[in-house]
């Protein structure tokens, strides 16, 4: 028998706000952020030399084998946020207890800043080293510059003494997904639950962006450029909503267990429409690529509908899309199968 959701009035209520307070976030754009997107800050050549004699045995391990790594399987990357900051971080191991229930992370990364960085610090949990390859790529993709922070795809500035973010979901994601895919061999996504459903859609994205494309743009912080690429199929006030629905995603996440019962079920039901709206975003970007390939480089039609189907169903059956929706699309993708 087909399951058929009733919703209650207050559940209606909260999705008509949900709905309203996207299609605000739409019409914002970059004025969200009450100032401009920034401009990627421009890369500058570093001495890469590490002076190991700044940590103990252990990290300087770890260290040699990140940086080992980064060289090996992403040469043309850009280091030189890596190499400015690794000689001033410093790696604590913290004695505590690491309860996943509770607020405290396994790992984190801090940074003190004014103009430049002034210090930066790893800290993790005794016996939770494994969680330092993560923290390692904030440290690669982190500088200042006019008092601003950029970090992978977030950005960071200060008005009138209140801090103004965005990009941070994202940048945990991809992070994520860098960090599963270089430094934990391709680990099994239900054995890395953090970010697990963001993740499967930001792997769309990297899809509609191209994997060297995006990769080197977060080791640049380069945010811009990575709007500046789904422009060509989407519009400005599309995906910065794109970018901050995908933000507050990690903020419910990451404070779920702050709330009671009753909110919990809230944040849930919010996540489930956060959700389809993502994927209908990137299901709409990559409809639009496809058919701005067919139509200035004769790309094969069949074969790029194929790639459709396939990305519709998985948003689909990943329940980041409506199956309405879904089935809307399918016949986009056949429409699109049919052209010469």
């Amino acid at each position: 028998m087909m399951q058929i959701n009733i919703y209650s009035l207050k559940q209606l209520k909260h999705f008509i706000y949900i709905k309203q307070t996207f299609k605000k976030r739409a019409k914002l754009g970059s004025n969200l952020l009450k100032a401009p997107i920034q401009d990627a800050p421009n890369t500058t050549s570093c001495i890469d030399n590490i002076d190991y004699s700044r940590f103990n045995a252990e990290t300087s391990k770890f260290i040699e084998s990140f940086e080992k790594t980064l060289k090996e399987k992403l040469p043309n990357i850009n280091l030189s946020f890596f190499y400015s900051n690794v000689n001033i971080v410093t790696i604590n191991e913290i004695d505590e207890t690491y309860d996943m229930n509770e607020k405290i992370n396994p790992a984190y990364f801090q940074v003190d800043y004014t103009d430049k960085i002034l210090d930066c610090r790893i800290n993790y949990i005794k016996g939770k080293n494994d969680h330092l390859s993560h923290e390692a790529l904030h440290l690669s993709t982190s500088t200042v510059i006019d008092n601003k922070y950029y970090v992978g795809f977030k950005q960071s500035l200060t008005l009138n003494q209140k801090e103004c973010t965005i990009g941070k979901g994202l940048n945990e994601t991809y992070t994520s997904i860098l960090d599963i895919r270089y430094f934990k061999n391709n680990t099994n996504d239900d054995e890395e639950p953090t970010y697990m459903v963001s993740r499967h859609l930001v792997r769309k994205l990297e899809e509609i962006i191209g994997q060297n494309t995006m990769e080197e743009l977060y080791f640049n912080a380069d945010l811009k450029g990575l709007i500046n690429e789904l422009e060509k199929y989407n519009t400005l006030d599309n995906i910065i909503a794109f970018i901050v629905i995908l933000d507050d995603i990690n903020w419910y996440y990451t404070h779920f267990n702050e709330f009671d019962k009753e909110n919990k079920n809230n944040v849930i039901f919010f996540l489930k429409i956060a959700y389809k709206y993502i994927g209908d975003f990137l299901v709409s970007t990559y409809i639009n690529k496809i058919n701005d390939e067919i139509q200035n480089n004769n790309a094969d039609s069949k074969e790029l509908a194929k790639k459709l189907k396939k990305f519709i169903v998985y948003l689909a059956c990943d329940n980041s899309m409506p199956l309405a929706k879904g089935i809307k699309y399918l016949h986009k993708a056949k429409k699109i199968e049919k052209k010469k």
